[in-house]
């Protein structure tokens, strides 16, 4: 972990099955969110260095994470063509490809909430950006 002054300092070990980091950010709850690539899961990691451990459906390969305006956290899944929300409590609902109209070789990778409070997400199989209207 670097500090302000450039030092490294204390890592936090992040458990079995991490292989695959892909995306972190900070949430709106203060924590660190990992996305766990290679073991379909996301981690919430406060900085005591306490781990929650999100698992999400089947193989979904979460590749990106976002801070949605509605206080959750948002993941793009490029493998089943996904989009989750997670909950601060940790409550997870998925909207998968053709139910909210992403093309089925969409791979949705790149998402973030964009100026109008919905969430933007790049779609690298189709070459494309598309919206998920909240």
């Amino acid at each position: 972990m670097m500090t302000t002054s450039g030092v490294y300092g204390a890592s936090i070990n992040i458990g079995g099955g991490s292989w695959g980091s892909s995306s972190m950010i900070t949430g709106p709850d203060g924590n660190l969110w990992l996305a766990i690539a290679g073991h379909n899961s996301v981690r919430k990691i406060t900085l005591a260095g306490n781990i929650t451990i999100i698992p999400l459906q089947g193989a979904s390969v979460p590749v990106g994470l976002t801070a949605g305006p509605d206080g959750n956290i948002w993941i793009s899944e490029s493998a089943t063509n996904t989009l989750a929300r997670v909950t601060p409590g940790g409550t997870v609902t998925e909207w998968t490809g053709s139910a909210i109209g992403i093309n089925s070789s969409a791979s949705p990778i790149g998402i973030t909430t964009g100026p109008d409070g919905n969430i933007w997400f790049a779609e690298s199989g189709s070459n494309s950006v598309a919206k998920f209207v909240l």
